[in-house]
């Protein structure tokens, strides 16, 4: 793929999408919210892009969530506690970002296998392998 500038808003729209993945474009911009409308998503692939900006609270209200990559990106800020929320979460990635803070105890609850920074992975136990930045 070779996909450039924001991922656009109308994306929200498709409301009985179940797999997103723009992995390995050059996106640049946030995620948008609209985004945290798709009830029925299971997989949210937007590692390798050049995406800004932080994980929505809104992330715990997609349930069906099961694979999260945001790896390798810009993105900043603390992971929302609601990202604990997701019960059927198998695997997310968060390195190669420049996150604040640790993993949510409530995400390190779920027996997702996450990948993260070092500096992110506080909790003994959480991060199924922990990378360095």
């Amino acid at each position: 793929n070779h996909l450039t500038g924001e991922i656009p808003t109308s994306v929200g729209q498709l409301s009985m999408l179940t797999f997103l993945d723009f992995d390995e474009n050059k996106l640049t911009g946030k995620i948008p919210e609209e985004i945290y409308n798709l009830s029925l998503l299971r997989s949210l692939d937007l590692d390798t892009n050049q995406l800004t900006g932080t994980i929505s609270t809104r992330i715990g209200l997609l349930p069906n969530l099961f694979i999260v990559q945001f790896d390798d990106n810009q993105m900043t800020g603390m992971i929302p506690t609601e990202a604990g929320k997701l019960n059927n979460l198998d695997y997310l990635t968060l390195h190669r970002n420049s996150f604040d803070g640790s993993i949510p105890e409530a995400l390190c609850n779920t027996t997702a296998k996450i990948f993260a920074n070092c500096n992110l992975c506080a909790i003994e136990g959480c991060c199924r392998d922990c990378l360095e930045a």
